[in-house]
């Protein structure tokens, strides 16, 4: 009896373990099907706001794009409440490298940085920015100092 009830047992748990990994399975097939139909979203957008253009999205565009009902749409499917009032301060924020043009993925990475609540990562690297800068600044007020004192 206890012989049967220990393959039994045995069954049991193989049945569940396998069971277990279809969960993991579908679970990952799932999230990765979301996160392509997101980018999916966001290259749609990108494409309307930028015109088409080949060299990317410039501000002027993005301003004349910004008012329309369907752009406001498709940033608010993406999770982002966005003011015509803050489009250049928007804009600014995308284009991470200064260039006045925002490429596609400069767009993906700041929509993705933008949506949702602020992380404790996203947090520590702003702290250690702020850390960054104000060190530069005080090497950079002991070098003025030091220079007016040779002036004077």
């Amino acid at each position: 009896v206890f012989c049967v009830l220990n393959v039994i047992t045995g069954l049991f748990v193989e049945n569940a373990k396998r069971m277990s990994l279809q969960d993991e399975t579908q679970l990952i097939m799932e999230s990765l099907e979301s996160r392509k139909s997101w980018l999916q979203e966001v290259q749609g957008l990108y494409s309307k706001l930028s015109g088409n253009n080949p060299d990317g999205m410039d501000l002027k565009s993005f301003r004349e794009h910004i008012h329309e009902v369907a752009v406001q749409a498709y940033f608010a499917k993406l999770g982002l409440d966005v003011e015509v009032e803050n489009s250049a301060g928007l804009f600014q924020l995308l284009d991470f490298n200064g260039d006045d043009v925002v490429s596609l993925d400069e767009f993906a990475l700041g929509l993705q940085m933008l949506h949702g609540n602020a992380r404790s990562i996203d947090m520590a690297r702003v702290r250690y920015n702020v850390g960054a800068l104000v060190r530069q600044v005080a090497e950079l007020k002991a070098i003025c100092s030091f220079c007016l004192d040779r002036l004077v």
